[in-house]
């Protein structure tokens, strides 16, 4: 994963005895840190990493369903691991202002402020759109952070109000037909 500005690039590997986050400088090609995993950290690989735009935040997801974020300053984590999907993260987003962190996975979706308590609001089957009782494959927020989008495995994309907790707006079939979409954005201003 990129920074914003293409300064920094975050990779994830693994190999038999641990897991390792690096981040390089693109001026330089050279490591900038080391995030410093140890034991408590993911019990798998991480395979999803995002950076936030508002703040020197970095976020892993893993098959262990934890997601931890890490200071790109210091490659230390910056608070205790978040708990997210109730079986596997495939997607996370932060936020424009860098507030708000979002994950999803298998029939749900949770929204974290980064620097509040652990425990966020989860969108879990019964509070997602009825329809949308499927994979999460992409979430995106409005540029305003009201709105969180998402797309499921329903071939349908959902917009959730942060603040009201419910869904607004539901586009099913964007594509015409059984055709997942797999990422989106929203516009800058936030109308599209």
């Amino acid at each position: 994963a990129f920074n914003a500005n293409g300064s920094k690039l975050a990779v994830a590997t693994e190999n038999t005895f641990s897991s390792m986050i690096r981040i390089w400088s693109m001026a330089t090609g050279t490591v900038a840190v080391d995030c410093q995993m140890d034991w408590k950290c993911h019990e798998d690989s991480p395979h999803i990493l995002a950076f936030s735009v508002g703040s020197p935040l970095l976020a892993s997801a893993s098959g262990d369903r934890s997601i931890h974020l890490w200071d790109v300053r210091t490659g230390l984590a910056f608070r205790e691991p978040l708990q997210g999907s109730s079986r596997f993260v495939s997607c996370i987003a932060f936020s424009p202002q860098g507030k708000l962190l979002a994950s999803a996975g298998s029939c749900n979706v949770s929204i974290w402020d980064v620097n509040g308590p652990a425990e966020g609001i989860t969108l879990t089957r019964d509070r997602l759109c009825p329809a949308d009782r499927a994979w999460v494959y992409s979430l995106a927020f409005s540029q305003d952070e009201r709105f969180l989008l998402y797309s499921s495995h329903d071939y349908a994309i959902s917009c959730w109000d942060v603040n009201s907790e419910t869904v607004v707006r539901r586009i099913a079939h964007p594509f015409g037909g059984e055709v997942p979409t797999r990422t989106m954005t929203s516009s800058q201003d936030g109308t599209e």
